[in-house]
């Protein structure tokens, strides 16, 4: 039997990581490899740091989170 993965916010933000090389490839191998959930809240955590604090566009974190 396979394990649910949840996954926490910091698994979407190091994806966009360029200076945490290493933990962007973890993030990215368990969101391509895992059937993975999330609540609604870690996307609008996500969406808040993503727009905030690493100064995104609206609509690449809508790309990103879809």
């Amino acid at each position: 039997m396979k394990d649910k993965v949840f996954l926490d916010t910091n698994v979407f933000i190091y994806t966009q990581s360029s200076i945490e090389a290493r933990k962007r490839s973890i993030s990215l191998r368990i969101l391509g490899q895992q059937e993975c959930y999330v609540s609604t809240q870690i996307l609008n955590e996500v969406s808040n740091v993503m727009t905030k604090k690493l100064k995104m566009r609206t609509d690449e974190v809508v790309d990103l989170i879809e």
